[in-house]
């Protein structure tokens, strides 16, 4: 039988500033790349061509459930400073975007992020703030968050779209010990679909 799990998440994106500086190794395959596409001239070459990168900051919180250990967490997440209405309730973290020939966007986020694991569950008609600001807490601390996505615009094509949330990491606990933290969460979507489909998503504190 499959554990019920629930994932209610709040995710802010801003993206800061962008840079498409990459390697030398891969500035050097792009330019022989277009060296080779231009030497029949450009009104001959392809209007895009190669693999681009743009790096950024983008902004990260996120609050994952799991119905199968009764834990809650919050990921990167200022959950007072959410509820208070404050703007400035997310963390940023370093970005990634790859820009493919086939017209997807790849989407690599790392970076450390600070989690609260509280005891409990929230109820189907529950307030939000009102759990997450009194529920008892587990443990705390900086934990290594990595984010993937392998369409992150949403390309016109028949491919099926995934994204996770992992992070992992030493927190400490309120009892004084130091604990293993594994939480996130992941979706699948089939474009042929209206709506993405909760694969997994876990909060575990050893």
């Amino acid at each position: 039988m499959k554990t019920k799990t629930f994932f209610y998440s709040f995710c802010l994106a801003i993206i800061m500033f962008a840079c498409a500086n990459e390697g030398l190794e891969s500035e050097d395959i792009i330019l022989e790349q277009n060296k080779e596409e231009l030497s029949k001239g450009i009104a001959n070459a392809p209007s895009e061509s190669g693999i681009y990168i743009i790096r950024s900051n983008f902004g990260t919180g996120y609050v994952v459930l799991d119905f199968k250990t009764g834990l809650s967490a919050t990921l990167g997440l200022d959950i007072e400073a959410a509820c208070n209405g404050n703007p400035d309730w997310y963390e940023i973290e370093p970005v990634q975007f790859i820009n493919t020939p086939n017209g997807r966007t790849l989407l690599i986020q790392q970076g450390d992020v600070y989690c609260v694991v509280l005891d409990g569950l929230p109820d189907a008609n529950y307030n939000g703030c009102d759990f997450f600001l009194n529920a008892p807490v587990l443990a705390h601390g900086n934990a290594q968050l990595i984010y993937h996505d392998n369409d992150a615009w949403i390309a016109d094509s028949n491919n099926k779209n995934t994204w996770s949330v992992k992070v992992n990491g030493r927190i400490e606990g309120t009892d004084g010990r130091t604990k293993s933290l594994s939480a996130g969460f992941q979706f699948l979507w089939d474009k042929n679909f209206p709506n993405p489909e909760l694969k997994n998503s876990w909060v575990r504190l050893h």
